[in-house]
């Protein structure tokens, strides 16, 4: 993984050995860097510098988001493509909720006063769920 700069100088952050960019998530302003690779999830900044690494008990991975709540914690909601489940961690890999919600293709999180709006899809549905 690396960048190149507006000067086009480039700048080598880290090897993984099945890594897949899954995204950059601009949260306020410090947009995170989103690395599957197998079945771990590392997130980085942008200076390429990992701070958050954790596995997860499946290689499907079909979509991943990242989000902070109101108290500042970082949250990372991720899809099992093959039990089309979602689930989310924290930043150390510990699970906030034991039994997964059904969902595909898609995480979308928004916040609602104390709340957030899990939006997703189930065959041909948009559903959304509460997460607090």
């Amino acid at each position: 993984l690396f960048k190149i700069d507006q000067q086009g100088t480039r700048h080598n952050f880290a090897e993984f050995n099945r890594g897949e960019l899954k995204g950059v998530v601009s949260n306020d302003k410090n947009p995170i860097i989103v690395v599957q690779d197998g079945n771990e999830i590392i997130l980085l900044n942008t200076n390429g510098i990992p701070f958050s690494s954790f596995k997860v008990p499946f290689n499907e991975i079909d979509n991943i988001c990242v989000f902070r709540t109101e108290y500042n914690k970082t949250i990372v909601g991720v899809i099992d493509g093959l039990e089309n489940n979602v689930y989310f961690y924290t930043t150390d890999g510990k699970r906030m909720i034991q039994k997964p919600i059904e969902g595909q293709t898609k995480i979308l999180v928004s916040p609602m006063g104390n709340e957030n709006i899990i939006t997703t899809v189930i065959d041909q549905f948009i559903v959304q769920y509460f997460l607090n």
